[in-house]
């Protein structure tokens, strides 16, 4: 595993950085915990009894431990030069939500990317981890009750386009409502199930034979319109993944001295650090890409993440790239009218309409008499379905 970390490491460094003579200022990593066990079962699901598993319901397995310790690794790798070696508070900086999965992630990544040095006498390199209650975070755990953003959804939910695939799945369903003994009339809350599938099935655990007709292609379908219908239009957007952009932004501005005109609620993620780190989940990675308008045709992996450097040319003009890294290797994200080096200007531009304070989060999820939204009867189908 760390070999092929390794190479993906080298092969990062030739994608994104030969030739190039720019300056390499500033980078936020974006990424999903490891592997776990399920968080949700069926009523009819077989393995739910938990002496199935080797750990509490929602932790990292042994495996998930090590994924998020590797992708610590290939961070060291791909930004050795940039990063120092030694840990020091004003180069590197990590924020987690606050679940137990994540702050392992976030530790782990933490160790992998800070190996042990020898003049120390303890056996690893203590790095803080940041976080809050998850009742109080609106960044990371962004699923809070948010009584706009479901009337937003709802909305979408109920358009022609998507009310047609529910239609088109009746029958998909019922025979999914029969055999898990549960109501089932949508494709909202599908990715939990196929989820758990997923990880029963990469644990060796045979699932029943009703499932062959459903998973993984169907239920992999139904899972990804949960990714999509998220970020669908501007308003949604904002509510789901607006406060981590302005996290993002306001570390990505904070370089060029300028006015900042974004909000923090990380607080210490100030200027000068050259990695802020965000241990989070799968909604996560998708939000922000869907976003970004990057196809969501999979469901984000295990330590899947996503990466935004800041670089500065001669002219000592900014510009962002952004990639997707998963298990498999890693895409340069091309924004639409922008490419994959977008002037940071125009990346300021193309994400502001979906920024938020994170402080005004609470106030926006206000849903009042006086707020009508108003949904097209036919919106435009996303080429990302």
């Amino acid at each position: 595993m760390f070999l092929r970390s390794v190479f993906f490491a080298i092969f990062f460094q030739i994608f994104s950085c030969t030739l190039s003579t720019d300056e390499l200022v500033g980078t936020v990593i974006v990424f999903r915990h490891g592997a776990r066990v399920p968080r949700l079962f069926h009523p009819n699901d077989p393995y739910q009894n938990m002496s199935f598993w080797p750990v509490p319901i929602g932790e990292l397995t042994e495996e998930g431990k090590q994924q998020a310790y590797e992708l610590g690794q290939w961070a060291r790798q791909n930004y050795a030069g940039f990063l120092p070696e030694k840990y020091a508070s004003k180069d590197f900086f990590v924020y987690s939500s606050g679940i137990g999965r994540t702050l392992m992630s976030a530790s782990l990544f933490a160790a992998g990317l800070y190996p042990s040095i020898s003049t120390s006498n303890l056996p690893f390199q203590p790095i803080p981890i940041h976080s809050k209650p998850p009742q109080m975070d609106n960044t990371i755990l962004s699923d809070q009750p948010c009584p706009r953003r479901e009337y937003i959804l709802e909305n979408i939910l109920n358009s022609t386009y998507f009310k047609k695939i529910d239609e088109d799945n009746k029958e998909v369903y019922k025979y999914l409502s029969d055999h898990m003994g549960m109501s089932i009339t949508s494709f909202k809350g599908l990715n939990a199930y196929y989820d758990t599938f997923f990880i029963e099935k990469h644990n060796n655990l045979t699932l029943p034979e009703w499932t062959k007709k459903v998973y993984p292609e169907k239920l992999r379908e139904l899972a990804i319109y949960n990714l999509v219908f998220r970020t669908y239009n501007t308003d949604s957007s904002r509510l789901r993944i607006g406060s981590m952009y302005s996290e993002i932004l306001a570390y990505l501005t904070s370089f060029t001295g300028k006015p900042n005109e974004f909000k923090s609620d990380f607080g210490r993620g100030k200027k000068g650090r050259k990695m802020m780190a965000i241990s989070g989940h799968d909604i996560n990675i998708a939000d922000l890409l869907g976003v970004l308008k990057f196809p969501l045709d999979f469901w984000p992996s295990y330590s899947s993440t996503v990466i935004f450097e800041l670089k500065k040319r001669n002219n000592d003009d900014f510009y962002v790239s952004v990639f997707y890294k998963n298990t498999t290797g890693i895409t340069n994200v091309n924004i639409k009218g922008c490419g994959s080096k977008c002037e940071l200007s125009k990346f300021i531009q193309y994400v502001e309409p979906i920024v938020m304070d994170p402080k005004d989060w609470k106030h926006q999820c206000v849903l009042d008499k006086k707020y009508v939204y108003h949904i097209e009867d036919e919106p435009k189908i996303s080429r990302y379905i």
